[in-house]
């Protein structure tokens, strides 16, 4: 029973050092952005197909400050001309049940503008 509760006072001590270690960090704005880098590349896919309900990235351009290729993983085709992903779509269908689940609250409660990249 003594080993129980040391066992249990060493979960709640070290689940509350690494809850403030991350408030820490958001709170000093080192956590921001959230998604960044390679997670741009496999995030885009979520709003293009299925806010916008197209594979084409161009309708994002106005949330990139008229230039979609800052976004990583981004590039203008030279043949076609079209935008294209150099990341597969795997990763985005993963994290798509809770894109849904966080842009459904977000039309609920009205925190941040639906439909788009909130940096």
């Amino acid at each position: 029973m003594k080993k129980l509760i040391y066992y249990y006072l060493f979960v709640i001590s070290i689940s509350t050092v690494v809850n403030l270690w991350l408030i820490g960090g958001f709170m000093d704005g080192s956590g921001f952005p959230l998604i960044r880098s390679d997670g741009d590349g496999y995030y885009i896919y979520l709003p293009t197909l299925l806010i916008h309900k197209t594979l084409n990235f161009s309708v994002l351009k106005q949330q990139f400050m008229g230039n979609i290729i800052n976004c990583p993983g981004i590039y203008l085709h030279p043949t076609t001309g079209k935008f294209m992903n150099i990341y597969p779509i795997g990763v985005a269908v993963l994290m798509s049940p809770f894109f849904l689940l966080a842009h459904f609250l977000t039309i609920i409660t009205h925190l941040y503008i639906a439909g788009r990249f909130n940096f």
